[in-house]
């Protein structure tokens, strides 16, 4: 198993239409490792994403993210 050189930890409350974008965009990386973690509301996205459901708040969010990480 390769640890990742980056988490990418994104915060997500409500919609569908940023984070696709996000994950795409973070996917074109390369030379880098790297881990996405979708903290979110919202059950949907499973390109090559950690997705974690909660309802918390922003802060919160991050804090859930980071011990994800």
């Amino acid at each position: 198993m390769v640890i990742p050189e980056v988490s990418v930890i994104t915060c997500h409350h409500k919609g569908t239409e940023f984070v696709p974008n996000l994950i795409k965009s973070i996917k074109q990386s390369v030379g880098v490792t790297y881990e996405i973690i979708c903290v979110t509301t919202v059950n949907g996205w499973t390109d090559d994403c950690t997705i974690v459901l909660s309802e918390a708040g922003p802060s919160e969010k991050r804090n859930i993210g980071a011990n994800v990480a």
